[in-house]
């Protein structure tokens, strides 16, 4: 595995399980698993053979080390200076029979002992994330608002509070998170301005530079790849990188077909992100479009119905751990919005602008070039319909910055 650091070679044949009698450094980039496939003949041996290089086949192995007499690195010569070394023995399962039963065990459900329910402690929770276990690892949130309401940038600010160990209106991680974004809409200058105004909100004017460098945050655009080349890239990502949290913004450009066909949805969430948060632990976060308007709806909407509100199929929302709703509602300047919890908001720890805690907030937008987010002025905050009525001309929005 030459492409792959030393490190994660030995974390990849650690988690194979595969019953290794030796592990060597070959002195050179790679490091030499020896296989105890325990083959009684050649025929075997090759059926072994092929078993191990489908097994390992995801993580990169050498497609050429295949031949039965193929010599082995051996540990205490040198090779050009440096050391082969024997790094570890009886590495994994005892024998090729226990690999055979694991390996066996994957293709069943996840199976959880009574025990293991009984002796569960909700207060010491390992995998616990953020909030009381409102987003323990593995899980998935779905991020849903209207286009141009301002999402990535809120989804800036949400990641920044959490990779600084802060709280984003109230709800707060267990401790700083690694968190990376993965996004297709926004260039350099979009991200310049969504998170200058989220690191002064956060750090201050004087320290948001300083403040932004400290914060455990990455950044990646892509715009090409989708469905299954998306989850396969999105692995190696998680797996180098060891984030906490990604956001995918937007789901759309990297589902790879309709999302109002269920068996699409269902394919890209449950079969190709799934199994990435299963066995990495990370979290990620889909950002995701209302569909476009069909007119005006003066019918209020609870947060729970508002889930729903995502473009596509329900099993979105019907999939996803925790759903955060932001909708624009007011008429007024700076633009205000509701910003909700559909499933587990009592777990989440939002608080309002007095601190009570809440499943749904009044918040504005700030105005200007840098863009910033907080508690909405309730005084200012215009809902009736005769009020409504004086910014519009034949029904259009006024212009807003």
């Amino acid at each position: 595995m030459d492409e792959k650091t030393k490190d994660e070679q030995w974390t990849a044949l650690k988690e194979s399980k595969l019953p290794l009698s030796v592990v060597i450094d070959s002195g050179g980039k790679s490091l030499h698993g020896w296989v105890r496939v325990e083959a009684a003949n050649r025929e075997e041996w090759n059926e072994r053979r092929d078993v191990v290089y489908r097994y390992l086949e995801s993580i990169g192995i050498d497609p050429k080390n295949k031949n039965a007499s193929r010599f082995s690195r051996l540990a205490g010569v040198m090779r050009d200076g440096k050391e082969q070394k024997l790094l570890a023995v009886n590495v994994g399962a005892v024998n090729w029979e226990a690999f055979k039963d694991d390996m066996d065990a994957q293709d069943m459900p996840m199976e959880f002992s009574i025990d293991s329910i009984i002796e569960y402690d909700p207060q010491n929770d390992p995998d616990n994330l953020i909030g009381d276990r409102w987003v323990r690892r593995g899980s998935s949130l779905l991020f849903v608002g209207q286009s141009g309401c301002g999402k990535s940038s809120m989804a800036a600010y949400q990641g920044l509070k959490w990779a600084s160990g802060e709280a984003w209106f109230g709800v707060k991680p267990v401790r700083a998170l690694k968190v990376a974004y993965i996004q297709a809409e926004n260039d350099i200058a979009d991200q310049h301005d969504a998170l200058k105004g989220a690191a002064q909100m956060t750090f201050g004017k004087e320290n948001w530079e300083r403040g932004l460098r400290s914060a455990n945050m990455l950044f990646f655009r892509e715009t090409v790849r989708t469905g299954s080349d998306f989850a396969t890239m999105l692995r190696r990502l998680v797996r180098k990188t060891k984030v906490d949290v990604v956001y995918i913004d937007p789901l759309l450009s990297y589902m790879g077909g309709n999302p109002s066909d269920i068996e699409v949805c269902a394919n890209f969430t449950r079969h190709l992100l799934q199994p990435i948060m299963m066995e990495t632990g990370v979290v990620l976060i889909l950002v995701h479009h209302f569909p476009k308007p069909k007119g005006r709806d003066d019918k209020p909407e609870s947060v729970a119905e508002m889930a729903y509100s995502g473009f596509g199929s329900s099993d979105l929302t019907n999939w996803a751990r925790e759903v955060i709703v932001m909708k624009e509602v007011g008429f007024n300047q700076p633009r205000q919005f509701m910003l909700g919890m559909a499933k587990r908001a009592d777990r989440s720890g939002m608080t309002d602008k007095d601190g009570k805690v809440t499943g749904s907030i009044m918040i504005q937008r700030g105005t200007g070039g840098d863009i910033s987010w907080n508690y909405a002025d309730p005084q200012k905050f215009v809902v009736d319909k005769e009020s409504a009525k004086k910014p519009y001309a034949k029904g259009r929005y006024p212009k807003r910055s």
